[in-house]
C-alpha cells in the first residue's frame, strides 16, 4: 500500500505542475489579447495556425 500511496503522490505532484503551466499559459494568453487589441490585429490568424501545424 505504501507504493500506492507515493505514485498518487507523484500524480499529484504532476498534476499541480500541469495546473501551473496552464495557469501560465493562460496569462499569456491574456496578455497576446491586449497586444493585438493594441495594435488592432485579427484574433485569430490563419497564418500563426499553419506555423504551428495546426491545419
Amino acid at each position: 500500500m505504501a507504493k500506492l500511496k507515493d505514485l498518487r503522490k507523484n500524480i499529484d505532484a504532476i498534476d499541480l505542475n500541469i495546473l501551473k503551466l496552464l495557469n501560465s499559459r493562460a496569462k499569456i494568453v491574456l496578455d497576446i489579447k491586449e497586444a493585438k487589441k493594441d495594435n488592432r490585429l485579427k484574433v485569430y490568424s490563419p497564418t500563426r495556425e499553419r506555423e504551428r501545424g495546426r491545419y
